[in-house]
């Protein structure tokens, strides 16, 4: 719709630039007599200055010569005698023709600022979803159209390279409201500019028609001409491209690869984001398996290893002690303390494994423990009497 109102306007201004002119003559006919020479010129002059305005530098030229042919028939004696109405009339073509420069140039800058500050705008919002880590997918569906509308596109497509030679469409718009096919995955090969990109990492530029490969299979062109495309590297690798096409005879502006870079960048950056966010919450699960599994043979070291070996200690003191004879009370006071250090150092033990973070026994180990308990309890027992 945006460039069906730019041809119109370009086609009513072309019009108006030779039937302008005309239209001023005509209408002051009936004044001839009394009109000079000097304000049928400035007359002529507001409508290249209206002409320059809304239609640039080439319609408001071809007003100039209008103008001047106009002005001619309007006053014959132009024709007729080369007097001062005749210089009159080589002065107002340079002026008029310096003023359509001038303002063309004016108009054309004017242009240039807004376009800019579109560009500024739509690279803010792009840059606010990727500030705020959107779910790729939303970020990939924002992506084609803000460009196909910046740059005046009827078709933009966003793809990724793939390992075996192929190619995925992830992400796609349609001026024209054909479907872009998002997902399909055609083979790389042909005449057509992601196939060239891969080749290349570099921006390229098609100014026809003419497609060739799988893609251009994949994706109906409708008619379209000229075309733009910059490549998607992430973290030094090619990751895919981004392509914008137009139906237009006249080719995309020059500077179209440069403000497609611009969104290809922050892609990028938001690509690197999700991954680099996917290998930290990778790194921090392999880091937090290892720790429980660490815990865990800790746990069992000491469950298994060290207090059962305190147990049997334990039982051995007591069988000690109770070959100990009567008449030997030293021994048997000293096998008591001994048997009291064992039951403490036990309950230490004891203590610290069930401190360890993460413990989680499970359930046949809590049965066992609680057997064992019972066995500390008649070891040490035995040995305090």
């Amino acid at each position: 719709m945006v460039e069906a109102a730019v041809a119109a306007r370009r086609v009513v201004t072309w019009v108006l630039s030779v039937v302008g002119p005309a239209l001023v003559a005509l209408a002051l006919i009936p004044f001839r007599s009394s009109l000079v020479i000097g304000a049928v010129l400035l007359c002529m002059l507001l409508v290249i200055i209206v002409i320059a305005t809304i239609g640039g530098v080439r319609p408001a030229l071809l007003t100039v010569v209008v103008s001047a042919v106009a002005t001619a028939f309007y006053n014959e004696r132009l024709l007729a005698d080369l007097g001062p109405d005749s210089v009159r009339l080589v002065v107002f073509v340079i002026i008029g023709a310096t003023v359509a420069i001038l303002i063309g140039e004016l108009v054309q800058l004017a242009e240039e600022q807004a376009s800019s500050r579109r560009v500024e705008a739509a690279l803010h919002r792009v840059a606010t979803l990727v500030a705020r880590a959107v779910p790729a997918d939303e970020l990939f569906a924002a992506v084609p159209e803000k460009v196909g509308r910046l740059l005046h596109a009827d078709q933009t497509t966003m793809s990724r390279y793939e390992s075996d030679g192929t190619v995925t469409i992830v992400a796609g718009w349609s001026r024209m409201g054909d479907a872009v096919p998002v997902g399909a995955r055609p083979k790389l090969g042909g005449k057509n500019l992601t196939t060239l990109i891969a080749q290349t990492r570099r921006p390229q530029r098609m100014d026809n028609a003419d497609r060739s490969g799988a893609l251009a299979e994949v994706i109906r062109d409708g008619g379209l001409r000229s075309r733009v495309g910059t490549p998607i590297i992430v973290q030094g690798r090619l990751w895919g491209a981004m392509v914008a096409a137009s139906v237009d005879e006249r080719p995309l502006p020059p500077d179209s690869e440069e403000r497609l870079a611009s969104f290809t960048e922050l892609v990028a950056t938001a690509i690197s984001n999700a991954e680099n966010l996917a290998e930290l919450t990778a790194s921090r699960a392999r880091v937090v398996a290892a720790a429980d599994e660490a815990r865990r043979r800790i746990e069992r070291d000491l469950h298994d290893g060290a207090q059962q070996r305190l147990i049997s200690l334990g039982l051995a003191l007591r069988a000690a002690q109770a070959a100990v004879p009567p008449q030997a009370g030293e021994l048997e006071g000293e096998l008591a303390h001994v048997a009291e250090g064992l039951a403490s150092v036990l309950e230490d033990l004891r203590v610290c494994r069930r401190e360890v973070p993460g413990s989680c026994l499970l359930q046949g180990e809590t049965q066992r423990d609680g057997r064992l308990d019972e066995v500390e309890g008649a070891a040490l027992g035995g040995a305090g009497r």
